[in-house]
């Protein structure tokens, strides 16, 4: 029997991570998936699915789950998302919270497995983003409002304290961060596939990304759940479901189709280009700079 290969889903408990942890679970029982998340998930899971439950908003809990492992990882799939409602940002370390768990989260936990040699030589890291990215996006709630990412961490300005605001510009940092990367993935030679992904608008499906949002929006969301067509109607803001979304999250992991992809970006099943904003190649690097400070790592892979 060959060794089995590894998968880490971020945001994995529940929603789409947890489809997709399932459906790659299924491709190769042998196979082995962690999923990360900071509350247990309600469902019974696959033998070869292990929950390891740390907060990726918290880089101390990202650097120990990183020190206690030792398996080469095939995909890294940086699925977590946190949207927080009305109120005053929150920070940790010094970083707007929805910026620390969207986006500088999974940027240390690809460091942190990269400086051990863990991520194998055709590895794979995929982001889930949002058409939130985009301020072209029609039908928005709340567009992003992105000058550079020390801003958008330090969220001073009454735009970017918006929690719609805080939360878009993670959506647009995972792109950014994305482009970044396969940048420099191809100078180092690097054979990775980096992948963005939009799943649509997943109104149902037992996502906890709007767990901190309000009784309000959780109403909302409950409304929704159950009239997605009229979500698109009215507002033309794409929908889907949790299974359609996690199932190609899991293709994006596996499929052969995508194996060296790079600088690329998917509504659901659709490769379709991101938003004008998005490959700003200063605002990649820009993020790129202050990431690799902010983690103290090596600026260059």
């Amino acid at each position: 029997m060959s060794s089995p290969a590894y998968y880490i889903v971020t945001g994995g408990t529940s929603g789409i991570g947890l489809e997709a942890a399932k459906a790659i679970a299924s491709a190769n029982p042998n196979d082995k998936v962690i999923i990360t998340g900071r509350s247990e998930p309600q469902v019974e899971l696959p033998s070869n699915i292990e929950l390891r439950c740390f907060d990726l908003g918290d880089l101390a809990q990202v650097k120990a789950f990183v020190d206690s492992w030792e398996h080469p990882v095939s995909a890294l799939l940086l699925n977590a998302g946190l949207a927080e409602g009305k109120g005053e940002p929150n920070f940790v370390d010094g970083v707007e919270r929805t910026l620390a768990v969207n986006h500088l989260g999974g940027a240390a936990l690809f460091h942190g497995l990269y400086e051990k040699d863990l991520i194998t030589p055709e590895g794979r890291v995929i982001l889930t983003t949002s058409a939130m990215h985009d301020p072209e996006m029609v039908g928005s709630p709340a567009k992003p409002h992105w000058t550079t990412a020390a801003d958008a961490a330090a969220a001073k300005t009454k735009e970017e304290q918006d929690p719609g605001v805080r939360y878009s510009n993670t959506k647009l940092a995972n792109v950014l961060w994305s482009y970044a990367l396969s940048r420099h993935a191809e100078e180092k030679g690097k054979a990775w596939s980096v992948i963005a992904m939009d799943p649509a608008f997943v109104p149902a499906g037992g996502s906890k990304i709007f767990r901190e949002s309000g009784a309000i929006m959780a109403a909302g969301l409950f409304v929704m759940s159950y009239i997605p067509g009229l979500v698109t109607m009215l507002s033309g803001i794409t929908t889907s479901t949790v299974e359609r979304s996690g199932k190609q999250l899991a293709d994006l992991a596996l499929g052969a189709g995508h194996k060296g992809e790079r600088m690329a970006y998917y509504k659901v099943e659709n490769k379709i280009e991101s938003s004008k904003q998005s490959h700003d190649v200063g605002a990649q690097d820009d993020l790129w700079d202050w990431t690799v400070q902010k983690l103290g790592v090596k600026a260059n892979l």
